[in-house]
C-alpha cells in the first residue's frame, strides 16, 4: 500500500518531501540503506539506538588506522566516504537529568572519536563533514529566552560551566543541552 506524502511548506522547499512508513520491523533496520537518518528517542525509549550506535562507532573504528611509532591517528577516508550513510542526526528528548546518564558514555565516545576524524581531515586539508550530530532536549527546565527570572541561575550557572570547561553542565559533553522541548 501506498504512503502517502506529507509536505510542511513552512518548513520545506516545494521541491522537498518527506515520507513516512512503517513500522515494519526494528527502529534501525534498514538504517544503513539510506543516506540520511534521523534517529529520534524520547526518555529511556532510545534504548534500541544503543546498539546502532554501537555499530556505527564500530564502523569508524574498523576504518582507524594508528601509527606504531608517533600513535598518530588516521581514517581510510576513501571508505567512508563510499558508505551509503553519510549522516545521522539523534534527537533525544529527556525529562529527568538521570534518564541522560546511563547512555552518555557511549555518545561521549562517539563525540570523540568523530574529533578525532574531523581532525585527520582538517590535517589532510579535506573539508571536514561531521557524521553525526546529537540534539539534547532537557523538558524539565523551560529556556530562559523569555527572561524567566527563576532560571536565570542555572543559566548563569550553565553558561560559565560551558565556557570553562568547553562542556554541556547537564551531560558533560561537548554537545549543548537545549532546555525545553524541540519546536
Amino acid at each position: 500500500m501506498p504512503t502517502p506524502e506529507v509536505n510542511y511548506p513552512h518548513q520545506l522547499n516545494s521541491t522537498e518531501s518527506i515520507w513516512i512508513e512503517g513500522p515494519y520491523s526494528s527502529s534501525t533496520s534498514y538504517m544503513f540503506n539510506c543516506e540520511h537518518v534521523v534517529l529520534i528517542g524520547a526518555g529511556i525509549g532510545i534504548t534500541p539506538y544503543a546498539s546502532a550506535l554501537e555499530c556505527l562507532m564500530y564502523y569508524f573504528r574498523e576504518q582507524q588506522t594508528v601509527c606504531g611509532k608517533c600513535r598518530h591517528v588516521n581514517y581510510n577516508h576513501e571508505a567512508i566516504q563510499q558508505r551509503k550513510l553519510q549522516k545521522v542526526d539523534f534527537i533525544w528528548v529527556n525529562r529527568d537529568v538521570e534518564n541522560f546518564s546511563w547512555f552518555l558514555q557511549l555518545l561521549n565516545d562517539f563525540e570523540n572519536e568523530q574529533l578525532t576524524y574531523l581532525e585527520t581531515l582538517r590535517a589532510n586539508n579535506t573539508t571536514p563533514k561531521r557524521y553525526i550530530d546529537f540534539h539534547f532536549y532537557f523538558t524539565s527546565l523551560k529556556s530562559n529566552n523569555q527572561g524567566m527570572i527563576g532560571y536565570a541561575p542555572f543559566d548563569f550557572a550553565a553558561n560559565i560551566y560551558e565556557n570553562v570547561s568547553n562542556r554541556d553542565i547537564l551531560t558533560k559533553m561537548r554537545t549543548k543541552t537545549i532546555l525545553g522541548r524541540p519546536q
